[in-house]
């Protein structure tokens, strides 16, 4: 179900997304916590290992995670970027619900959202990135063995993606304009921005990683359209 407040977003490109984020309670959904828990984030990764050939566990967490981002990201970002709203987004504070492979289906909010405090500037996307990415993050390293900036190239080529779309929807907003100088910069609160620059934009076209999210590790899985690593991208990279 579509939160109100937010049903104006849902429109063309973030269409999509419309039920990724829903009003508690939902009988089915455990806390968002959970997923902090080593014997429970395994346990979904194992349950969607055979999906992708029983493969490498680094390349089946990789995948589990763009799909939670992917649900997770576009509307809570579009929400904070077009409607200056904040949502009670941290891993704590929300619900999850997960599908038959294991994957997050619809996050769960115990509220639709506040104002945004017009004093929050550089902090906008705090509950998001440092209370709820980046846990996780910590969380599926740890289980999977797969370096953190993987899973940190995975958040950042959504969000990416989605304030440069934004952007375009609208063509100038202090949201998109806050996202953009987050990804430029190097370090964030005196330490490295593990957002800065996870994509990039050649000449020649098309969008690359700065980091390979490991993928075609997985048995009968090509390379990403967005992938480093891939003689299309090497070839683009030599041609700069």
């Amino acid at each position: 179900m579509t939160i109100p407040a937010l049903a104006p977003l849902f429109k063309g490109p973030l269409e999509p997304f419309a039920d990724a984020l829903t009003l508690g309670p939902i009988e089915n959904a455990r806390p968002g916590a959970d997923l902090l828990d080593r014997a429970v984030l395994r346990e979904l990764i194992e349950r969607l290992a055979p999906n992708y050939g029983d493969g490498d566990r680094r390349a089946v967490a990789s995948i589990w995670s763009k799909s939670h981002f992917s649900t997770l990201m576009p509307s809570a970002l579009a929400a904070n970027l077009l409607l200056d709203i904040d949502l009670p987004i941290a891993i704590d504070r929300v619900g999850i619900v997960s599908d038959d492979m294991g994957r997050t289906e619809q996050i769960v909010l115990e509220h639709a959202g506040e104002p945004l405090s017009a004093g929050l500037a550089e902090h906008r996307f705090d509950d998001l990135i440092e209370a709820h990415v980046a846990p996780l993050i910590a969380a599926l390293a740890s289980v999977s063995g797969a370096s953190t900036k993987v899973f940190w190239s995975n958040a950042g080529n959504v969000f990416d993606y989605v304030v440069r779309e934004t952007r375009r929807l609208a063509a100038s907003t202090t949201g998109s304009d806050a996202g953009l100088a987050l990804m430029a910069k190097r370090r964030k609160a005196g330490r490295p921005n593990p957002l800065y620059a996870t994509v990039s934009y050649p000449p020649g076209g098309g969008r690359i990683r700065r980091v390979c999210c490991l993928r075609y590790l997985a048995p009968n899985i090509s390379y990403c359209g967005t992938c480093p690593i891939a003689p299309q991208a090497a070839s683009r990279h030599q041609a700069r």
